[in-house]
């Protein structure tokens, strides 16, 4: 009953959180969005003497993706493209300017609920950060004045379909330590915010997805009865699984049940009623016979064929060797015991217990040799044959 309550609050608080967020996380709308747009601008400072912008300046161009974690807040990574030309009548010059930003989004009409009285206009409010140069040729960025800058702008948007939205935007950007003037032509001091433009432009989201609303026009169904009535359907089926769950863990404890105490639980118990300490294997069964081995290899110093069945850290039953006999045994430098069948003077014998091996069920068994007491491959084994002649074959 303990773990039931316990579940059933955890149940009750998840639950809650889920009824709390789901609206503005929910599924049924599309993320994504592609935007472009075109416009004009007007940069404020810094200027050499005799140098000024016009009042509206041609031309400014961005292009960036959003992606809105749900229908209030996203993210937004944009590319932008200024050219600041001379006011008619002062000194020519003709700069580039571009940047990259990565910004936060705030859909503000879905945030005061401007679906209360439109379904067709909202507004966004973007800010953020990012890279940018500027340069008096055609530039690519990291060759011209290099400098950071920070971004904030406001943007209506217009809906024209499920898929497509008009914008218009009005942003300012300030410059982080620029070091020329707007036209290029002076030197500056750095400092923290050198330069200022003003942009206003106009484009088009197009919206990604197999969803047929995008979040930024999506409005969730938000009302109490549905909220309660979805609260106990959820209720109803954490009480199932947590009575599911109980029945389940009733049901291993009893299968866990060990008897005899020799730590195979009853269920997979053959021999429930072990002596106490006895040895057994994994079905339950008391290990009665202990392989001590027939003979060690580790004193013989001749070249012999033998048969691996296995490696172990201690001695083990007749059992777990298949009743294979001879067993023979060799004692490794870090205490494990190596299990072989034989001791043979040609591959053709070693053949044969091998065969016999792998068809009681040894099936990692495999044919060796050694000479002067380390193993050798086969193929050594060869060479020192036709090398050294039979004589140094072992006997026995």
């Amino acid at each position: 009953m303990i773990l039931k309550k316990s579940l059933l609050g955890a149940g009750i608080l998840l639950l809650s959180l889920h009824t709390n967020l789901s609206h503005s996380q929910g599924s049924d709308f599309n993320r994504w969005s592609i935007e472009g747009s075109f416009g004009v601008n007007k940069p404020f400072t810094p200027h050499t003497a005799n140098y000024k912008s016009p009042t509206v300046g041609f031309f400014t161009a961005g292009l960036g993706t959003r992606f809105m974690a749900n229908n209030k807040f996203g993210i937004q990574a944009d590319f932008g493209f200024q050219q600041y030309r001379e006011k008619s009548g002062t000194t020519p010059f003709d700069t580039k300017y571009v940047r990259g930003s990565l910004q936060g989004v705030v859909s503000l009409g879905n945030m005061f609920e401007f679906k209360d009285w439109t379904k067709s206009i909202s507004l966004l409010l973007h800010a953020g950060a990012g890279y940018s140069s500027l340069g008096d040729k055609e530039i690519i960025i990291g060759k011209g004045d290099n400098m950071g800058h920070l971004i904030a702008g406001l943007t209506p948007q217009f809906r024209l379909g499920d898929r497509v939205s008009l914008n218009i935007d009005i942003s300012m950007l300030a410059n982080l330590s620029q070091s020329r003037t707007i036209d290029y032509k002076t030197y500056i001091k750095n400092s923290t915010i050198t330069g200022y433009t003003l942009t206003g432009t106009a484009g088009i989201s197009v919206y990604l997805g197999k969803k047929k609303q995008h979040a930024d026009w999506y409005h969730p169904v938000n009302t109490k009865d549905q909220e309660i009535d979805s609260l106990k359907a959820s209720m109803k089926s954490y009480e199932e699984k947590i009575n599911e769950l109980e029945e389940r863990i009733s049901q291993v404890e009893t299968d866990l049940v060990d008897s005899d105490g020799d730590g195979v639980a009853d269920k997979y118990d053959l021999e429930p009623n072990t002596r106490q300490g006895a040895k057994v294997d994994t079905k339950g069964r008391e290990i009665k016979e202990v392989i001590l081995g027939k003979q060690s290899l580790d004193s013989l110093q001749g070249l012999f064929y033998t048969v691996q069945l296995g490696v172990y850290s201690h001695e083990v039953s007749a059992q777990v060797m298949k009743n294979i006999t001879p067993i023979d045994t060799k004692t490794m430098p870090d205490g494990k015991i190596r299990y072989f069948s034989g001791v043979f003077a040609s591959q053709e014998e070693a053949a044969i217990k091998l065969d016999e091996a792998k068809k009681a069920g040894i099936s990692d068994a495999f044919m060796t040799a050694y000479f002067k007491g380390a193993r050798i491959t086969l193929a050594e084994a060869k060479t020192f044959l036709q090398e050294m002649g039979p004589g140094i074959l072992q006997k026995r």
